[in-house]
């Protein structure tokens, strides 16, 4: 166990450095973007991005999962699976192109079945390096699969960036985006060739079908979530304009790219020890318990403060043409709140005890339920849009947090009262920014949005130093110091 907690430290350390060089990175390149491209550019822009995410959905069919599950693999398995998902993905890529003026077509945008047939390449770049980073993270190695994805974020945004000045607009991106897709992969394989995790090629049919057996639920409940996600998005890009859309998506991407960034040193870290953990209740508990006051601690005081503050920063740093992305920024900034806390931990926890059905049923439920009810009231406006969707991500982490707590034997109850002294110091800052905002109202927006974050973040941190000094210095130790325990 000794061992598994250090590698356990490690990988938390190495995904935090990732988490916050993509911090730091992705506002800017969402800054870049939002100068040089228009509503109607991100309306391209998001349909695109769609289908590159549904690509990485598809692209292993949910074997990496059923990798980091099981607890061994011979050289044959490894071969197979590795050969089976590069024929997957090329099947995909060739279906993509026949169906990409359907899908030109359906959302009346042309210039848009060009895109996605580039967008291809994407796909087909990308499968030899999908086993190779899961053997990468069941052994732990977060180190290297940081690394990489830094490089890889360095190239896209360098690579988008230069296009999008010599006036390619989205063409730009998705080449930015393929660029660096080749050299994550080169990389990847490299790697996994030094650690020798394919070391033959053979190909044996039943091989695949344990992991399929697995990875079906995985890769159905993925796509479904992948479709949920983007559902809204299809509706407003199908029932209402391209720059509604644009506008929509804007705000949108942005705060699920920093729940992302939140979640992801601890949630990518969390399912493989987890897994390893599975034999042992209480110590799985206390790991999923810990994480998540962890993800608590950063994610209320940020997307309460966004809600906030969007006001004042979009129209400063974006522009005047994004403020009808601020009503966005408000509402999802809130919704967000409860699924950061819930959903990956959650899936997570479910998928590490072999319940991949679980999950699975829970995204058939909740959003056959919503698309019928989306589809049939999409045309009423981006607001109904925003409430609707919100309502959706509220509902379904709260059953997904219902079975994480009964396969723990805790009750929900106690989940909440975790989480009491975060709660209570998010409402004191909401209380104090409110006051300062309307005392400085008639100050420059700057002023406002600077002294408002800093206030906001005073007033959190040492609320949270008076009732709960703990979880600030795990939080410190487990970036900084390697010396926190999950186990």
């Amino acid at each position: 166990m000794g061992t598994l907690r250090a590698r356990t430290i490690t990988s938390i350390k190495w995904t935090a450095t990732q988490t916050a060089f993509v911090a730091l990175s992705a506002p800017i390149f969402q800054l870049i973007q939002a100068r040089f491209l228009s509503p109607n550019d991100f309306a391209h822009l998001s349909i695109v991005m769609i289908f590159i995410g549904l690509f990485n959905v598809l692209g292993n069919f949910g074997i990496s999962q059923a990798i980091i599950q099981r607890d061994t693999l011979d050289s044959q398995e490894t071969s197979t699976l590795f050969l089976f998902n590069i024929f997957l993905s090329c099947f995909l890529g060739i279906l993509i192109y026949f169906l990409s003026p359907l899908i030109a077509h359906f959302f009346n945008l042309p210039d848009i079945s060009f895109l996605i047939k580039l967008t291809i390449f994407i796909l087909i770049l990308d499968s030899p390096s999908q086993l190779c980073k899961a053997f990468l993270q069941k052994k732990l190695l977060f180190k290297d699969l940081s690394v990489i994805a830094m490089v890889k974020n360095i190239s896209m945004i360098l690579f988008s960036t230069i296009f999008l000045i010599i006036g390619l607009g989205v063409l730009g991106i998705i080449i930015g985006n393929i660029i660096s897709v080749f050299i994550s992969t080169v990389l990847i394989l490299i790697t996994g060739w030094k650690r020798k995790i394919v070391n033959c090629l053979c190909f044996k049919i039943k091989a695949i079908y344990p992991f399929l057996n697995f990875g079906l639920f995985v890769i159905g409940k993925q796509v479904l979530t992948h479709i949920s996600v983007h559902i809204d998005e299809i509706i407003v890009g199908l029932f209402l304009s391209p720059e509604i859309l644009g506008v929509y998506y804007f705000g949108k991407n942005m705060l699920e790219k920093l729940r992302t960034l939140i979640t992801a040193s601890f949630s990518s870290v969390l399912y493989p020890v987890l897994s390893k953990l599975k034999y042992d209740n209480s110590k799985q508990s206390l790991a999923y318990n810990k994480i998540s006051n962890y993800i608590a601690t950063l994610a209320f005081p940020v997307f309460v403060g966004i809600a906030l503050t969007s006001h004042l920063f979009i129209p400063m740093f974006f522009g005047q043409k994004w403020t009808d992305s601020i009503i966005v920024f408000q509402v999802f900034s809130l919704a967000l709140i409860p699924k950061v806390l819930t959903a990956n931990l959650a899936t997570s926890l479910l998928y590490s005890v072999n319940k991949p059905n679980i999950v699975f049923n829970i995204e058939i439920v909740t959003n056959l339920l919503y698309f019928v009810v989306l589809y049939f009231t999409g045309a009423q406006g981006l607001n109904f849009v925003l409430l609707l969707h919100s309502l959706y991500i509220v509902s379904k982490t709260i059953i997904l947090q219902y079975f994480a707590n009964k396969l723990l034997g805790s009750g929900f109850w106690n989940y909440i009262l975790g989480l009491k002294i975060t709660a209570l110091a998010t409402a004191a800052m909401v209380i104090i920014i409110l006051s300062f905002q309307k005392i400085f109202t008639h100050f420059s927006e700057l002023f406002q949005f600077t002294g408002s974050v800093i206030i906001g973040a005073l007033c959190f941190i040492i609320i949270e130093w008076l009732f709960d000094r703990q979880i600030l210095i795990e939080i410190k130790s487990a970036i900084y110091t390697k010396k926190v325990d999950l186990t």
